[in-house]
């Protein structure tokens, strides 16, 4: 955790042009790095008990684990944001994709819009 933080630490103080969005790829790319790094010193000098180790070995960075542990050390996910539809939005894009579709048979094969 702690080499984690240390990273999005740092990213957070860049200046804008160089910040990487926090999102949970990163998070979990950043996550099975980190895992990696400790299995590896491990291999070189032991420290980790086996339980330990068989938690890190088993760890799979998942998309869920990835939002809880942005939510537990307050990091800012980006990314895309999907709104709640209501019943009024659903109505109005099925009506846009009936126009659509109506449009494409009127044009017939090989239409090309001038």
């Amino acid at each position: 955790t702690e080499s984690l933080m240390v990273f999005f630490d740092r990213n957070d103080r860049q200046p804008p042009h160089l910040k990487q969005p926090v999102t949970t790829k990163l998070v979990v790319a950043k996550g099975l790095e980190a895992r990696n790094n400790l299995l590896e010193l491990n291999e070189i000098q032991p420290f980790l008990d086996p339980k330990e180790k068989k938690a890190l070995e088993s760890f799979t960075g998942s998309d869920s684990w990835a939002k809880k542990f942005a939510k537990r050390h307050d990091l800012k996910m980006t990314g895309a944001r999907v709104k709640e539809l209501g019943d009024d939005d659903v109505r109005n894009f099925s009506a846009q994709l009936r126009q659509i579709s109506s449009r494409v048979k009127q044009a017939g094969p090989g239409y090309e819009e001038a």
